[in-house]
């Protein structure tokens, strides 16, 4: 972790949860059938395969945990 407390780091992910879903509609159109990673609520990568991704998050040296990642499909499931 960067320092946050976790208190903190919860705050976040809600407020990019909520970014996130206020702007599917948009985010569905441009990255259709890819796992995006969002932090800080913006997206900071994505990628069509997940290990390729989160490779990269690694490699970016990004603290994981303070990271969101969602796969985007305008395909609803129904369960």
């Amino acid at each position: 972790m960067t320092g946050q407390t976790e208190v903190q780091m919860l705050i976040a992910g809600q407020e990019s949860l909520e970014w996130f879903n206020t702007h599917i509609v948009a985010i569905r159109r441009q990255y259709n059938n890819k796992f995006v990673a969002l932090e800080d609520k913006q997206i900071i990568d994505f990628d069509s395969n997940l290990d390729t991704l989160m490779e990269r998050l690694l490699m970016k040296k990004i603290d994981l945990s303070s990271v969101m990642v969602e796969f985007i499909s305008e395909i609803k499931k129904v369960l």
